[in-house]
């Protein structure tokens, strides 16, 4: 689990670095060619958090027992 985190850590280490380009891009575009280009990197990322979002956390477990040999 611990190596997880330790991928977890990273990938939001390097998305806070993607959002200070991203913002640094913004301010800087300045032709509609470049503002779609944005957009369309943007929207991607919308679709990656729409597929976090469907994943429910996991914060408790369901579980039932079948009995294989009836009690006598």
């Amino acid at each position: 689990m611990s190596h997880l985190t330790g991928v977890i850590s990273s990938v939001i280490q390097d998305l806070d670095t993607i959002g200070e380009r991203i913002n640094s891009a913004i301010n800087k575009a300045s032709s509609d060619a470049e503002i779609l280009l944005l957009e369309d990197a943007l929207i991607s990322l919308s679709e990656t958090r729409t597929r976090l979002q469907g994943k429910a956390p996991v914060n408790q477990v369901n579980a039932s027992v079948t009995r294989i040999h009836p009690l006598p």
